[in-house]
Formats: structure tokens, C-alpha cells, sequence
């Protein structure tokens, strides 16, 4: 992958969380949606907060099938809410949904994905935007 902000490692090979490089979210974003037109598969993308006190770091891992490789890398969320990378990396929309959980972290939901109404563990998150009638 050129440009690649995120390290390498082979499948099935481990990397301490402290080795994993951190990015800018300009360039974590950048880095998935190139690595997703260069034929990578995003394999995940997930947060963690250590402390409740402490911010957002996300992870997302990418997978090279023909040369079995990984790319993974981390970014720290400034704010409550990130961008949604959906629109430029249609594989990302399902991990965005399932990222509900962070709720509890302190981010609401990546801005701008569509997400009509879903409960996770009393978890709540609704879209403004007004859902089609049915006929």
C-alpha cells in the first residue's frame, strides 16, 4: 500500500497495541479508503476507551488476501463524534453500525451515517433524518 500510515505484519503474526502507529484521523480516513480502492478488504474497525475518563482510540485493520498480509493502524478521536467513512468506503457501514456501543465512551455515532433506529443494550441511536413511509 503506498503512503501507508498503518504497520505490517504477515497473518497470524502479533503486534504489541503500543507498536500499532497512530495517525491523524485525516489520514487514518485517508489510509482505509485507499488501501479499500487498492483492493484491501477492511477486516475491522473498532474503538476502545482504556478509561472512562480518557479518549476514543479506533482501530481498523485491513487485509491483503493475495499477499497475506495486515495493515493496522489507530487514531485518537479529538471529540464525541467522527466523520463517517461510509460515503467513501462503502465497506465501513456495517462496522459503523455496530459501533453503537460507544455510546458508553462517549462518542454519539459517526456524523453523516444513516442509521434509522437501533437498541444495543439499552443503547439508543437515531438518525434526524425522517425514514420513508411505508405504503
Amino acid at each position: 500500500m503506498n503512503n501507508c500510515h498503518f504497520a505490517t505484519m504477515r497473518v497470524g503474526e502479533a503486534i504489541l497495541r503500543k507498536r500499532i502507529p497512530e495517525t491523524s484521523l485525516a489520514d487514518f480516513r485517508q489510509t482505509i479508503v485507499d488501501g479499500s480502492s487498492d483492493n484491501r478488504r477492511v477486516a475491522a474497525l473498532f474503538g476502545d476507551a482504556p478509561k472512562d475518563s480518557e479518549p476514543v482510540v479506533l482501530y481498523a485493520v485491513l487485509s491483503d488476501s493475495r499477499h497475506a498480509l495486515l495493515n493496522v493502524g489507530k487514531t485518537t478521536l479529538e471529540f464525541d463524534r467522527f466523520p463517517s467513512l461510509t460515503p467513501d468506503c462503502p465497506q465501513i457501514h456495517l462496522f459503523e453500525r455496530e459501533m453503537a456501543w460507544l455510546n458508553d465512551a462517549g462518542v454519539n455515532r459517526a456524523d453523516g451515517h444513516f442509521v434509522n433506529l437501533l437498541a444495543f443494550d439499552s443503547i439508543i441511536v437515531a438518525d434526524a433524518r425522517p425514514t420513508p413511509s411505508s405504503p
